[in-house]
């Protein structure tokens, strides 16, 4: 399976549908601040034919019937409370959970940028072991038993067993699903992604039935290829890779 990666800036409306058009079967949202959705009033666009999320007169989530079914919303957060009631805000109807097309809320636990890590979201969630489980819970919790919770983290920099140490406890606190990006917290880009460390990683978590998500360098279908080989029985996530199509 192929799916966009989010994208802060970028994964947007209008990028999710090119990408369902090329073929992506599940598409992610940018990295929603979680106190920003949770603010938001869910809006029906009849004339656009769209649903949306306002805050203070802004767009903060749209999506349409092209992507309904493959949308996952994905939320930057640090604590328990601001991240419950930013599901709040998405109005999950309780009689039809998957009325706007939203299939999965993500928790992003892998972001290393400075302004993230200093508020505790990102790679420090995923860092804070305890807090991290803490949301996982609380979001099952709330959220309707159609809707998947997923977690997005990062190689840890303690080396595979550490990672699968911390993905284990997301799973058994109620996260569907790990994606994985085959970099830690202090790599980026321009450093090569660790295929053979994720690899590792991604089999132990399947070999108990784990669905996983691997990410990192599938810059185009040979890549993707061959990141889904080098990870038998994983789901594909493409990010820079989109843009090169």
């Amino acid at each position: 399976m192929s799916i966009l990666a989010p994208m802060v800036r970028l994964g947007t409306l209008p990028l999710r549908l090119l990408a369902i058009e090329r073929g992506a079967e599940i598409v992610y949202s940018e990295e929603i601040v979680a106190a920003k959705l949770a603010k938001a009033e869910r809006r029906v666009n009849e004339r656009l034919a769209m649903v949306d999320w306002w805050n203070g007169g802004g767009i903060v989530l749209r999506t349409c019937e092209q992507e309904r079914g493959r949308l996952v919303v994905q939320i930057g957060t640090s604590d328990v409370h601001e991240a419950v009631a930013a599901v709040a805000a998405l109005r999950f109807d309780p009689a039809d959970p998957l009325r706007d097309g939203i299939i999965g809320v993500d928790i992003n636990m892998g972001c290393p940028k400075r302004s993230a890590v200093a508020g505790g979201s990102g790679g420090a969630l995923f860092a804070d072991a305890a807090r991290a489980e803490a949301i996982v819970r609380a979001l099952r919790a709330v959220l309707p038993e159609r809707v998947a919770l997923s977690c997005k983290v990062r190689l840890h920099a303690d080396g595979a067993q550490e990672t699968l140490r911390r993905c284990r406890r997301l799973v058994a606190s109620g996260a569907a699903a790990v994606a994985i990006h085959a970099r830690t917290a202090s790599e980026r880009s321009r450093d090569l992604a660790r295929w053979g460390e994720l690899a590792l990683v991604a089999a132990a978590l399947r070999e108990h039935g784990t669905r996983v998500i691997v990410n990192g360098d599938a810059l185009d279908r040979v890549a993707a290829s061959a990141l889904a080989a080098a990870a038998p029985g994983c789901d594909v996530m493409v990010g820079r890779g989109a843009l090169h199509a």
